[in-house]
């Protein structure tokens, strides 16, 4: 069959007017209104959805301007917060001083050794009872002391053997016991010889 151009120009004509008047509607609404939804897969679909796939909004572009502006160098500012934040600039606390006086509550043994660094040296008064283990009355003595220091816990009480500190013995003049000494300041300031009660003991040592 033999088509002649006058003839068929007509027929031919029209659907291309239609399809370039279709895609130019198409287009001019895409732009608008920006890109329909497209759903996950992209094997079909037009080849305009696809674009707008692949190209991001300028929205989009913006946020991933300020991300990536924000994630360079940081300034002092922020340097700052970041340390603070890893605990870089903790303060170290304050150290607490504590005034109170020591609590003892029980009686040591102390000799000739340790005698001048727990009595002598001592801040506060000091109860040395001058024992030995034979001796009776020592032996009656022992629970009041222990009551007493467990009722006084910022007083010293100490016991001190005569047989295994027979210098200190000598020293304080102790020739019968038991022989009660109170030093305060490395000085005796009350002396006794024989059991004690307990408010002999307080008195003696508040004064």
């Amino acid at each position: 069959m033999v088509v002649s151009h006058g003839a068929a120009a007509p027929s031919l004509a029209r659907p291309l007017a239609l399809a370039g008047l279709t895609a130019a509607l198409t287009c001019a609404t895409a732009c608008a209104t920006g890109p329909a939804p497209v759903q996950a897969s992209l094997g079909g679909g037009s080849w305009w959805s696809k674009l707008m796939v692949e190209r991001p909004s300028s929205a989009a572009r913006s946020a991933q301007g300020a991300a990536t502006a924000k994630s360079g160098p940081l300034d002092d500012q922020d340097q700052r917060v970041a340390s603070l934040a890893n605990g870089a600039d903790r303060r170290t606390p304050a150290t607490t001083v504590s005034f109170e006086k020591p609590a003892y509550g029980t009686v040591e043994h102390v000799g000739s050794r340790d005698f001048q660094e727990k009595v002598l040296k001592n801040e506060g008064p000091v109860v040395v009872d001058f024992y030995a283990d034979w001796c009776g009355p020592c032996q009656r003595l022992g629970p009041i002391l222990a009551d007493f220091a467990s009722e006084n816990p910022h007083t010293r009480v100490v016991k001190v053997n005569i047989d295994h500190s027979p210098d200190l013995r000598a020293r304080y003049g102790v020739t019968s016991i038991p022989a009660l000494r109170v030093f305060e300041d490395g000085q005796v300031t009350q002396r006794h010889v024989g059991v004690v009660s307990k408010t002999t003991l307080t008195r003696w040592v508040a004064n």
